[in-house]
């Protein structure tokens, strides 16, 4: 018998282009819980860095690499792309 770990699921309305620095993901309204995203993935159209759970060191991914993890990774509230002018587009499970 399985079990159920979240609850739905959130991604980009198409393909998007990044803001230096900006936040990728919904941002949580004030006065209520973050959301943790269990399940990510990321494709990026050009090379760029990612501030991942605001993490001070960026990482680099080469273009069309992307980024994923899984329920058994840190969950995910905060991606920023480091870079502006980056196509990408996202999807996730919270």
């Amino acid at each position: 018998m399985g079990y159920r770990i979240g609850s739905s699921f959130k991604a980009s309305p198409s393909i998007e282009t990044s803001i230096a620095g900006a936040e990728v993901l919904p941002i949580t309204p004030v006065n209520t819980v973050p959301i943790q995203y269990y399940k990510l993935a990321l494709i990026n159209d050009q090379s760029c860095s990612l501030i991942i759970n605001n993490d001070p060191v960026a990482k680099f991914i080469r273009a069309g690499q992307g980024f994923e993890t899984t329920e058994i990774d840190a969950p995910i509230f905060s991606l920023k792309i480091v870079e502006a002018g980056i196509t990408y587009n996202w999807f996730s499970a919270y």
